[in-house]
Formats: structure tokens, sequence, C-alpha cells
């Protein structure tokens, strides 16, 4: 077993205190549960209560307000969570942010007994964040040869993280240290190994590892207040790969299953000529899903992998919202398929323009799109928001498909457009674009309705100026593809 960080030597009680100590778990790890709770019990006797929940409450009890009081009254929370699949309501999380916050609030002191968050679990699986709580790794080990042959476990050393534990609670408890006493201090040893016995047990019973190849990632990051004040992720931000996902932005293997700060994240994608577009979709991505706290959202969210070969969806698989006002954003990347290109390379290049200038077409340029200007200027604020935050996602699926057909550079587009029309296009679109995303911005971090008013008809005004002006360019480059597509197929 391995332990990280450390309880702190201060709150000693002189031997008059008593402890209580809640147990927050799942159910599927009920056996481990139950000999911890033995473990407790025959070391400490009354002087220690412990709290669980199937042992401590009756039938008909109100369940949130006993597990809250329990709660209030805990002086120490130890969090069982080895990572087993869990068909059950877990309230592990739950409890942890509750307890977290509770303690936050008293402001108590990292190394005090009281207060302090004690985390047994298998390696690899302990619940975030991890700073100032003593994790504990669970694990069979060496334990499952001597159990198979029914011998005697190995004796434990006095280097043993749980007996740092039950050594800090005698302490507290009975006023004197463990290792001057031991004839005591063998006692509890043989406690502890009994509890590795029955954890290895329990253990052997489970699969030893589980390999998810999903791609993913998850954010966390604060939220004073409970809602954000900014559409961009806070500087404290974190974001961790798994299953492969930092393979699709390039980054080395070795950042995988590690918290990257944010502003970290942003510096290494910054080399790549996609970077921006990344950390823009996924700030958005992840601060809509966090503000709206649900993952039932489509935003229609896509991103090319590093090496263009690949467009991923993003898709939230879940969403935690802590006591404390911390946000975790989990997001799935999902590899959108698509058919190989076959026949001529320039007929399909001459295709896929086509396919940009028309979809550019049909979100500006047509009456019936409902991006058209009108929806801006006289819908509702909540309604115009909600355009803003689709449009901003059209244009990221936009930008993806010029990446996704090499046609991201404008001397791509040499071949198939004049170079006096595409500078022409591009000097009349760029100030027009950087115009409407950024009143899409303001619109998206706004929470008045006199605001959503307000950005709504500066969004409006853009629009039609888009309609105006890039009528005229996108009818010749229309006209121009389809002539050389005429070239091409005769």
């Amino acid at each position: 077993m391995m332990a990280s960080d450390q309880l702190g030597v201060s709150g000693a009680g002189g031997g008059t205190g008593r402890l209580s100590v809640f147990i927050s778990y799942a159910r599927e790890d009920g056996d481990i549960v139950d000999a911890l709770n033995n473990a407790l019990s025959y070391a400490f006797g009354d002087a220690l209560a412990v709290f669980v929940d199937r042992v401590s409450l009756q039938q008909g009890d109100d369940l949130r307000g006993a597990i809250n009081a329990h709660l209030d009254r805990a002086d120490v929370l130890m969090v069982v969570s080895t990572g087993v699949e869990r068909p059950s309501h877990d309230w592990a999380g739950y409890e942890l942010g509750y307890f977290s916050a509770r303690n936050a609030a008293r402001q108590v002191p990292l190394g005090e007994i009281k207060g302090s968050v004690i985390i047994f679990s298998a390696p690899g699986t302990s619940p975030r964040p991890m700073e100032g709580r003593l994790h504990i790794e669970l694990d069979a080990g060496d334990n499952t040869a001597w159990i198979r042959a029914g011998g005697e476990p190995p004796p434990i050393g006095d280097d043993h993280p749980i007996l740092g534990v039950f050594a800090r609670f005698h302490e507290y408890l009975r006023g004197s240290e463990l290792s001057l006493n031991l004839k005591e201090s063998g006692r509890i040893k043989k406690i502890i190994s009994e509890f590795e016995c029955k954890v290895a047990s329990e253990l052997m019973r489970r699969p030893k590892a589980v390999f998810k190849p999903l791609k993913r990632f998850a954010v966390r990051y604060s939220c004073p207040g409970g809602k954000a004040q900014s559409p961009s992720l806070p500087a404290d931000a974190v974001i961790e790969f798994f299953g492969g996902g930092s393979k699709v932005f390039g980054l080395a293997p070795v950042q995988e299953e590690r918290s990257i700060r944010w502003e970290e994240f942003c510096r290494l994608a910054r080399f790549h000529e996609l970077g921006v577009f990344w950390c823009g979709t996924i700030e958005r991505f992840v601060m809509e899903v966090g503000d709206r706290g649900s993952i039932e959202l489509d935003t229609g969210s896509v991103l090319p992998a590093h090496d263009n070969r690949e467009l991923f969806r993003l898709i939230p698989t879940t969403c935690t919202l802590f006591h404390d006002h911390t946000v975790e954003v989990s997001v799935s990347l999902i590899e959108v398929l698509k058919q190989p290109d076959v026949g001529n390379a320039q007929t399909t290049r001459i295709l896929k323009g086509l396919g940009i200038i028309c979809r550019f077409r049909f979100l500006f340029l047509e009456p019936e799109s409902k991006y058209n200007a009108v929806n801006f200027s006289m819908g509702n604020p909540i309604r115009v928001r909600e355009l803003a935050r689709q449009l901003v996602s059209e244009l990221d699926f936009m930008l993806a498909e010029t990446y996704q057909a090499g046609l991201d550079q404008p001397a791509s587009w040499g071949a198939l457009i004049d170079t006096p029309s595409l500078i022409a296009m591009a000097q009349e679109w760029q100030p027009l674009r950087s115009s409407m995303t950024d009143c899409c911005r303001e619109l998206l971090s706004g929470t008045a309705e006199a605001d959503g008013t307000q950005n709504g008809s500066r969004l409006a005004s853009t629009l039609s100026e888009i309609e105006k002006r890039m009528r005229p360019h996108n009818n010749h480059c229309l006209k121009l593809l389809a002539q050389r597509l005429l070239e091409h197929a005769s």
C-alpha cells in the first residue's frame, strides 16, 4: 500500500477527546467498508464513533437530512472509492463535496485531525482534488499468493500508511504515541493485517484492470457564486486526458491522465496551426455545459485532429457541480465517420469547395436561414442567446470543414478562384467575422435582458452587412467553381 500526503501533528487531544468518523462509499464497496468499520471498532472501541449509513440509519429516516446531519458532526471523513463500476446512485462525491465545503467555511487548518479527509482507493482511481488529503491505495498486490496458499499474512512494517493513520488516532484519543507501547502497537498491526486480508480477498474477485479506448478529457475549474463571470476559463482551470485523448492534439503520451493547467495546454497548443481553434472550441463548450449544469446539450461542436485526418465531435458525458463551486466537465471525443475520397483529386477539391461556399450561403445569405438578421433584431433575449451559441458552433464546424478539405489556407484556393477575387473577399470577410464573433461572445457572457436586446441588435446589424457585402463574392465564387466543375466533367 502507498500513501500520498500525511496528516500533520497538530490537533492532539491529550487523551481526553472522542472522534466521529464518517465513511463515504459506493454500495459496491460495502464489503470493504464493513472490514474498515470493524477494524476501527476493534482498535479504538467506543472512543471512535463511526458512521456507516446502512448500519447507522433507520428505516424511514430522511436520507439527505440524516446524511447532512452526520456530516456536520463528523470530525474525519473516510472515502472508500475503488473505481468499481457503480450501477447504484453514488453518494460518495456528494458527501466529499459537502464535508470539504463545510470545513472550508470553518477555515479548518491543514494538518488538523478534525476536518481531515482520508481516501482509500485503488491505484489511479482517487477522487480529485487530492491536495491536503491523505490518499491510501488499496491493492491486492503481493497478498494474493499467501491467500491462495492459505498461509499467514506477512507482518506489516512501521511505515505502513494505515498504521500511520491509526497512530494519529491513538495519539489523539489516548494521549500517547503508539510506537512507545509495543503491546498495543502489535495488537493494532494485527487488526490492520486482518483488514488487508479482507480487502485483498474482495479485490481478487474483481478485474485487475479495465482498458477503455474511448478518447476523452475532463476540465475542472472554479466558479465563484455558482455562475461563470466570463465566457473564458479561469486561470486555475486544469484539463486531464484519458483513453488516448491527448493524441488528438498531438501531445506526448506522458500528458495522459495527469492534470495540466489550462494556460499550459493553450501554450502547448499555440505551436500548432489548429491551436487557437482547439482552445476556443473547448473553452466555449466546457463553459456552456458547466453554466447550464446539464449534459442534455447538443452543441454540434467538432474539432479536427492535429494531423487533419480525423474529425471529432465533442459529447458531454458528465458535469459535476461541487459545494465549493468547483465544476468538472467530462467530454468524450467521438470520431465523425466519413467516406474516403475517390476519383480525381481536383474534382474532389472543387466539390468540397462548393460545399463550403454553399454552406456559407445557407447560413448568411438565404432569407429562410435561422441566422437571418431579423431573428436577432426581433427575437426575445433568451432565444437570441441560443441562436448566438448555435452560430458560433456553425462557424467552428465550417472552419473544421475547411481543414478537412485541405482548404484552410488562402493559397489552397488558388487553383479554384483567381487571386484578386480571393483578396477582395478576404478583405470584406475578416473584419465582418471579427465583429460577428465579438457580438456573439458578448451575448453569451451577458445576463441582463437589456444586454441581450442591445447585443442582439448589434449582431443583427453585422449580419445585415454580411448579407449585403458578401453576396456578390459568394455569387462569383459559386459560378466560378460550378464552371470549373463543368470543365472537369467535360
